[in-house]
């Protein structure tokens, strides 16, 4: 094998990047793999690609739904974004958006609540929009 330099482009995104590949084979590491190293390179390439999905879509606008009582049942949480999502689309008339959103457990112990971004939509419509 040869030393080589690779790279992946991303051009919705407008990134890229690249590294060295050595041209000698890497030493065997021995013994099991480490749970929580491959943990952080899981969760890295997931921000990675989520940026990168942000970026290609233009998606800027940042908000978070909370529940007016507590909701502490995540598959409740998931129909309720759904229903949410569906609403936005009929407000912008029936045309798909792209959006991303993750929901997360309330800092004061009340239960679920949702972080969504959306692209260029105007926050009257967002407000517009009927929650359950």
């Amino acid at each position: 094998m040869q030393d080589c330099w690779t790279f992946s482009l991303y051009p919705q995104a407008a990134e890229g990047g690249g590294c060295f590949v050595p041209g000698f084979p890497p030493e065997p590491r021995g013994g099991p793999p480490d749970p929580e190293r491959l943990r952080e390179e899981a969760d890295r390439r997931a921000r990675s690609k989520l940026r990168r999905y942000c970026a290609a879509n233009r998606l800027n606008r940042f908000a978070t739904l909370t529940y007016a009582a507590s909701c502490r049942d995540p598959w409740q949480l998931r129909a309720d974004v759904g229903d949410f999502f569906r609403g936005l689309r009929r407000e912008l008339g029936g045309r798909a958006i792209p959006y991303a959103w993750t929901s997360e457990w309330h800092p004061g112990g009340h239960g679920l609540h949702v972080h969504f971004v959306v692209g260029q939509i105007a926050w009257a419509s967002v407000r517009k929009c009927p929650l359950s």
